[in-house]
Protein backbone atom coordinates (compact mmCIF):
# COMPACT_ATOMS: atom_id res chain seq x y z
CA UNK A 1 0.00 0.00 0.00
CA UNK A 2 2.77 2.47 0.90
CA UNK A 3 4.70 1.55 -2.24
CA UNK A 4 1.62 2.19 -4.42
CA UNK A 5 1.11 5.57 -2.75
CA UNK A 6 4.74 6.55 -3.37
CA UNK A 7 4.43 5.52 -7.03
CA UNK A 8 1.30 7.60 -7.43
CA UNK A 9 2.91 10.62 -5.81
CA UNK A 10 5.70 10.25 -8.37
CA UNK A 11 3.30 11.76 -10.91
CA UNK A 12 3.56 15.06 -9.07
CA UNK A 13 6.93 15.63 -10.73
CA UNK A 14 5.05 16.48 -13.93
CA UNK A 15 3.48 19.51 -12.23
CA UNK A 16 6.80 21.34 -12.28
CA UNK A 17 7.45 20.80 -15.99
CA UNK A 18 6.62 23.83 -18.20
CA UNK A 19 5.40 21.60 -21.03
CA UNK A 20 2.62 20.23 -18.84
CA UNK A 21 1.27 23.72 -18.12
CA UNK A 22 1.36 24.66 -21.82
CA UNK A 23 -0.51 21.45 -22.63
CA UNK A 24 -3.12 22.19 -19.92
CA UNK A 25 -3.66 25.78 -21.13
CA UNK A 26 -4.06 24.54 -24.72
CA UNK A 27 -6.73 22.05 -23.60
CA UNK A 28 -8.61 24.69 -21.63
CA UNK A 29 -8.47 27.08 -24.60
CA UNK A 30 -9.77 24.33 -26.90
CA UNK A 31 -12.64 23.49 -24.55
CA UNK A 32 -13.71 27.13 -24.21
CA UNK A 33 -13.34 27.96 -27.94
CA UNK A 34 -15.05 24.86 -29.32
CA UNK A 35 -17.57 23.94 -26.65
CA UNK A 36 -18.34 26.70 -24.13
CA UNK A 37 -18.30 29.96 -26.13
CA UNK A 38 -20.51 28.74 -29.03
CA UNK A 39 -23.41 27.97 -26.65
CA UNK A 40 -23.70 31.66 -25.76
CA UNK A 41 -24.51 32.65 -29.38
CA UNK A 42 -26.04 29.49 -30.90
CA UNK A 43 -29.72 29.84 -31.87
CA UNK A 44 -31.64 26.67 -31.09
CA UNK A 45 -35.27 25.64 -30.91
CA UNK A 46 -37.04 23.82 -28.09
CA UNK A 47 -36.00 20.28 -27.14
CA UNK A 48 -32.67 20.27 -28.98
CA UNK A 49 -30.20 17.60 -27.96
CA UNK A 50 -26.58 18.29 -28.80
CA UNK A 51 -23.93 15.83 -27.63
CA UNK A 52 -21.09 17.50 -25.65
CA UNK A 53 -18.47 16.45 -28.23
CA UNK A 54 -20.09 18.44 -31.07
CA UNK A 55 -17.89 21.28 -32.32
CA UNK A 56 -19.31 24.54 -33.68
CA UNK A 57 -17.47 27.36 -35.47
CA UNK A 58 -19.08 30.74 -36.07
CA UNK A 59 -22.04 29.55 -34.00
CA UNK A 60 -23.69 32.96 -34.36
CA UNK A 61 -24.37 31.93 -37.99
CA UNK A 62 -25.93 28.56 -37.07
CA UNK A 63 -29.61 27.92 -36.31
CA UNK A 64 -30.94 24.61 -34.96
CA UNK A 65 -34.64 23.86 -35.33
CA UNK A 66 -36.87 22.45 -32.61
CA UNK A 67 -36.43 18.80 -31.61
CA UNK A 68 -33.08 18.49 -33.42
CA UNK A 69 -30.68 15.75 -32.30
CA UNK A 70 -26.96 16.00 -33.02
CA UNK A 71 -24.97 12.87 -32.17
CA UNK A 72 -21.31 12.56 -30.99
CA UNK A 73 -18.24 13.87 -32.81
CA UNK A 74 -20.01 16.13 -35.32
CA UNK A 75 -18.49 19.32 -36.74
CA UNK A 76 -20.81 22.12 -37.79
CA UNK A 77 -18.75 24.98 -39.15
CA UNK A 78 -20.31 28.11 -40.57
CA UNK A 79 -18.16 30.81 -42.10
CA UNK A 80 -18.26 34.57 -41.53
CA UNK A 81 -20.41 35.31 -44.60
CA UNK A 82 -22.69 32.28 -44.70
CA UNK A 83 -25.28 30.55 -42.51
CA UNK A 84 -26.18 26.98 -41.63
CA UNK A 85 -29.84 26.32 -40.87
CA UNK A 86 -30.95 22.91 -39.60
CA UNK A 87 -34.70 22.38 -39.72
CA UNK A 88 -37.09 21.04 -37.06
CA UNK A 89 -37.12 17.33 -36.17
CA UNK A 90 -33.75 16.68 -37.83
CA UNK A 91 -31.22 14.02 -36.85
CA UNK A 92 -27.50 14.45 -37.47
CA UNK A 93 -25.64 11.12 -37.20
CA UNK A 94 -22.34 10.50 -35.38
CA UNK A 95 -19.26 12.00 -37.01
CA UNK A 96 -21.18 14.09 -39.54
CA UNK A 97 -19.40 17.21 -40.80
CA UNK A 98 -21.35 20.19 -42.14
CA UNK A 99 -19.40 23.11 -43.64
CA UNK A 100 -20.72 26.29 -45.25
CA UNK A 101 -17.44 27.08 -47.00
CA UNK A 102 -14.58 25.42 -48.77
CA UNK A 103 -11.25 26.32 -50.35
CA UNK A 104 -10.85 26.62 -54.11
CA UNK A 105 -8.94 23.85 -55.84
CA UNK A 106 -6.20 25.37 -57.96
CA UNK A 107 -3.40 22.92 -58.88
CA UNK A 108 0.04 24.03 -57.74
CA UNK A 109 -1.26 26.56 -55.18
CA UNK A 110 -1.21 25.75 -51.45
CA UNK A 111 -4.80 25.34 -50.27
CA UNK A 112 -4.43 27.79 -47.36
CA UNK A 113 -3.61 30.64 -49.77
CA UNK A 114 -6.59 30.02 -52.06
CA UNK A 115 -9.89 31.87 -51.94
CA UNK A 116 -12.92 30.50 -50.09
CA UNK A 117 -16.29 29.69 -51.53
CA UNK A 118 -19.00 30.51 -48.98
CA UNK A 119 -22.66 29.55 -49.36
CA UNK A 120 -25.59 29.14 -47.02
CA UNK A 121 -26.45 25.55 -46.12
CA UNK A 122 -29.99 24.36 -45.36
CA UNK A 123 -30.75 20.97 -43.85
CA UNK A 124 -34.51 20.57 -44.40
CA UNK A 125 -37.22 19.72 -41.88
CA UNK A 126 -37.43 15.98 -40.95
CA UNK A 127 -34.02 15.21 -42.49
CA UNK A 128 -31.54 12.59 -41.36
CA UNK A 129 -27.91 13.35 -42.19
CA UNK A 130 -25.05 10.91 -41.68
CA UNK A 131 -22.25 12.03 -43.99
CA UNK A 132 -20.22 15.07 -44.95
CA UNK A 133 -22.36 17.96 -46.20
CA UNK A 134 -20.78 20.95 -47.90
CA UNK A 135 -22.77 24.07 -48.68
CA UNK A 136 -23.10 23.01 -52.32
CA UNK A 137 -24.91 19.86 -51.17
CA UNK A 138 -28.40 20.30 -49.75
CA UNK A 139 -30.24 17.56 -47.92
CA UNK A 140 -33.98 17.65 -48.51
CA UNK A 141 -36.35 15.11 -47.03
CA UNK A 142 -39.64 16.91 -47.42
CA UNK A 143 -40.60 20.52 -47.80
CA UNK A 144 -37.63 22.80 -47.17
CA UNK A 145 -38.71 25.49 -44.76
CA UNK A 146 -36.25 27.90 -43.12
CA UNK A 147 -36.67 27.99 -39.36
Amino acid sequence: MIRGLIERLGYLRYLVKPGMWRWLIDRIDYAVTDHVQPWSVLRRGAKCFVHPTVVFRKAENITLGADTRIQPYCCIWASPKSRITIGDHTGIGPGTMIFSSNHQFEPGTPYHTQAWTERDALIAVFSVVSAVAFSSVFCFAGDAKPV
